[in-house]
């Protein structure tokens, strides 16, 4: 096929997810591409988990929609997750628990991959 993009196979996603991230590299957030948006001051500790689907074909990522009636946000397309709770010790705790709470997957179903660098987040929109 003359002009087609090549597709990585699911388990070459999976090897270029696993590269660790650039060190140094500056904070990413809702500023980058709102102009004029200063980092918000203080944050939210939150994560998210980004749920790829192996298929037989390949790979397809999964998002919840936010319902209209929040305060933040509403109505967006998301990955699934949201606040740390005291009880969770990490990121990846807090998505898993979040994930399962609002999409019913049971964490011992999913296997993490690797961690992607930190955006911040601001719900000062």
């Amino acid at each position: 096929m003359t002009g087609a993009t090549p597709s990585l196979s699911p388990k070459q996603v999976i090897e270029r997810l696993r590269r660790p991230p650039t060190e140094g590299a500056p904070a990413r957030g809702d500023h980058d591409l709102n102009p004029g948006m200063e980092p918000a001051q203080s944050l939210t500790p939150a994560a998210v988990l980004v749920p790829l689907v192996t298929h037989l074909d390949g790979l397809t990522a999964m998002f919840t929609q936010r319902t209209d009636h929040l305060l933040h946000h509403a109505g967006q397309i998301s990955f699934p997750g949201g606040h740390m709770d005291p009880g969770d010790d990490t990121p990846e705790e807090t998505a898993l628990r979040e994930t399962h709470e609002e999409i019913g997957l049971p964490p011992d179903q999913v296997e993490l991959i690797a961690p992607l660098s930190q955006v911040m987040l601001s719900t000062t929109l």
